[in-house]
Order: structure tokens, then sequence, then C-alpha cells
């Protein structure tokens, strides 16, 4: 699987400066759970979730003054939307981050939330159990 086929298109995409309460406006509009906070030259400086707004309303922040750019997670991971994903990449991502970041080129076109990437496995395997294990005889029931 590759992540274009996992993303959500269409990410809303704000500025460092960008007021939260622009930010939550902009999210709900859209719907999404996440907003990508790009530079003056484009590139993703940050993702800014509903989790980091719950974040700074809790702190007592006033959303009409404070900045994405204080609330945002910096530097989340980046990828080309054709970028095969391997069991190994999605073991590590749901221990990193909660959303990746797609781009095509230098420009954001989707975001892919961790969660899709399907179910967590062991990162180590389990271990052997030491001998067989107990088999019940069939029509005998215990007293």
């Amino acid at each position: 699987m590759n992540l274009a086929e996992l993303m959500d298109e269409g990410p809303v995409i704000v500025r460092p400066s960008a007021r939260l309460s622009q930010v939550g406006e902009q999210m709900l509009r859209a719907r999404v759970e996440c907003a990508v906070v790009v530079d003056t030259d484009g590139r993703v400086a940050g993702i800014l979730g509903q989790s980091d707004l719950r974040r700074a309303a809790d702190a007592g922040t006033s959303f009409g003054r404070a900045r994405a750019a204080t609330w945002m997670h910096r530097s989340p991971p980046a990828w080309p939307g054709d970028r095969e994903l391997g069991p190994r990449d999605c073991e590590t991502l749901r221990l990193v981050t909660s959303h990746v970041v797609v781009l095509e080129g230098r420009a954001v076109v989707g975001v892919v939330p961790v969660q899709r990437l399907g179910e967590p496995r062991p990162l180590r395997p389990s271990r052997p159990k030491s001998g067989p294990e107990p088999v019940a005889e069939r029509g005998v029931r215990g007293e």
C-alpha cells in the first residue's frame, strides 16, 4: 500500500503565524482532524491537530492571539504519495506521530491519520511457549 491510497485529500494548510482561532475554524469547516503548517517557502514546518487545540484550551490560551507555531508539532513525517509502506514503516509511524503529511514534489496534497495504517503488531516476536498446550478430552465433564 502507498500513502496516496490512504490519504485524505485537500488538507487545511496554514502559516506558522495563523491564529489558533483561524486554524480551528478552517478545520471545522473542512471537517478534518488537523492542519498542516507550512513556511513561506511552502515547506512543511509542522502539524496542528485537535489534541493540540485541546492542550491550548486546557492551558487557558487565548485563541485570538496564540499562533499555530506555538502549539504545532514540528517536523512531522512528510513523504511522497507513491511511497510504499512496509510493516516497519507503519510500526514506527504509530510510535512517533498521529498523522503523515503526503507530498507531490514539494506541494502538500494530503494527510494520512496513522490509525488508518492498520492494526498494530507486536514489535518483538512473542516467546515460544514451553511445552505443548493441554488438550481437553471431549465428552468428559469435570466435577
